[in-house]
């Protein structure tokens, strides 16, 4: 059974061992949390058409795509096709301050309180937008001849920064810094840096490396996705090195890139042709190859919501990761141990203790319905014991 097609009949997270003793001492043990991201499941999205980008909000996924493509879904699982507000192929979509926005061909900007209605908002010139993001209180989009687009409502933009000299195609933020990738038409690497949306500063004079396509923020790191498979790291948006290599030929692009649960996701595939990868880090170093398929569509974006981390590409391809979820430990106090648990709304989990690593046999604490993103348990039977193991299950 490929991977694309399994779904785990439980997925582990959460497996923490705990001294209980006047002062409580804890150790996570690695590799438990990471599990359900070797499984991925493919989605039937509903339509043929190249998926490009993804979002969260509001309770629902977004996928934008080619032709105004939009497709929706509550759960990851279930997708139902939105009607187009326009018929330009969409490139990026973000969700932030209340709404989804969307960009795209021709300078496209469309705009969404729910997913499933949306505004086209006028263009401000015909440049192609290729991705956006929100950041300092404003939305920032970039696209080709280094167009550079901001609003602080979804619904007047201004165009700011440099003109010409290459295609800005991705763009996040973190720690106080807008940094945009791309490339120049001779394909040397494109990054620029702002602190507020409106005054750039170029880099790409410094840069090294070929076409830059993603770039994600997480844990005090911005990473960036180098065409050919090497990923770079900085801290500020401004020194970058190179931390990784996703070795591989031409099934080695990576194209889209998120961080959510303590992860880097990246996605991509073969520039032309048939394969598709999934590959994930906790550092932006050391990385883990989930998925590789020599024939199927290619991957062009990741997102992550309500438990789920879903990718998108080419001809209407959408994977959902296993549900992903966290057991959290707090303090010992004379009721017992606390734990919290983040996931999925409405899903169920089961929090099991092993008294005694040497005499396995996991004992059922509770099963707890996780009605709000996160549930909290105290084990009661703690406050006498010594020392005791936790993990939480999803059936």
């Amino acid at each position: 059974m490929s991977n694309q097609s399994r779904v785990s009949k439980r997925s582990m997270s959460g497996l923490y061992w705990f001294a209980l003793s006047a002062i409580a001492a804890m150790a996570s043990l690695p590799g438990f949390a990471a599990d359900s991201l070797d499984h991925w499941s493919a989605r039937n999205s509903g339509t043929t058409r190249d998926l490009n980008g993804v979002a969260w909000g509001t309770g629902r996924h977004v996928c934008v795509g080619a032709s105004g493509t939009i497709v929706t879904s509550t759960n990851g699982s279930a997708w139902q096709t939105v009607a187009p507000a326009v018929t330009k192929d969409l490139f990026g979509v973000t969700y932030a301050d209340g709404r989804f926005v969307a960009v795209g061909a021709g300078g496209a900007i469309l705009a969404s309180t729910n997913g499933l209605d949306w505004e086209v908002r006028p263009p401000v010139n015909t440049n192609q937008l290729d991705a956006v993001a929100f950041g300092a209180g404003m939305f920032v989009a970039v696209g080709g001849s280094k167009t550079i687009l901001v609003s602080t409502d979804a619904v007047g933009w201004n165009r700011v920064g440099p003109t010409l000299g290459g295609e800005l195609t991705g763009v996040a933020y973190g720690n106080g810094i807008f940094v945009a990738v791309g490339n120049q038409r001779s394909n040397p690497q494109i990054v620029m840096t702002s602190t507020n949306g409106t005054d750039w500063r170029d880099l790409t004079a410094f840069q090294r490396g070929v076409a830059a396509y993603g770039v994600a923020f997480g844990s005090g790191l911005f990473l960036e996705l180098d065409a050919r498979g090497v990923i770079y790291g900085s801290t500020d948006g401004i020194t970058w090195k190179q931390t990784a290599f996703m070795a591989g030929g031409n099934g080695s692009y990576l194209y889209g890139i998120t961080w959510a649960q303590g992860s880097f996701v990246a996605v991509g595939g073969a520039y032309s042709g048939a394969s598709r990868k999934i590959a994930t880090s906790v550092d932006g170093v050391t990385w883990k190859l989930r998925l590789a398929d020599a024939i199927a569509p290619g991957l062009r974006a990741v997102g992550y919501g309500n438990g789920y981390f879903i990718a998108v590409g080419k001809s209407g391809a959408i994977l959902q990761s296993d549900p992903i979820f966290t057991l959290t430990p707090g303090m010992l106090t004379n009721e017992g141990f606390e734990l919290e648990l983040a996931g999925e709304v409405g899903r169920s989990y089961i929090i099991q203790a092993l008294m005694d690593p040497a005499q396995p046999g996991w004992q059922d604490l509770v099963t707890i319905t996780n009605t709000t993103g996160t549930a909290r348990f105290t084990d009661a039977g703690a406050s006498n014991a010594w020392m005791r193991l936790y993990r939480a299950l999803s059936p």
